[in-house]
């Protein structure tokens, strides 16, 4: 009976070194992993930031045309009081 127990607590031994052999070998891996995973995390930053800064070229761009726009219809509008004003200078 003190035989098997022994055999037991060897068996029980030998199993928990083997569960701590691959805990640290799941550590290593996850060292590995982040170590991995760190560039793709600045990658994904620097993409926010261009996300960003499209964005306010967009408005940038969105306000310029408006402001076109607006030159645009002004010059309309002049060029059509000219048209039906007969031709005359406009001041």
């Amino acid at each position: 009976m003190i035989r098997r127990e022994v055999m037991l607590t060897m068996l029980v031994r030998g199993e928990i070194e083997q569960l701590r052999a691959c805990v640290q070998n799941l550590a290593i891996q996850v060292a590995r992993l982040s170590q991995a995973m760190e560039p793709l995390v600045r990658i994904q930053e620097e993409q926010g930031d261009l996300r960003d800064r499209v964005s306010e070229l967009e408005g940038f761009r969105s306000a310029l045309l408006w402001a076109a726009g607006l030159l645009g219809t002004g010059a309309l509008l002049r060029f059509l009081y000219w048209l039906l004003s007969g031709g005359k200078d406009i001041v």
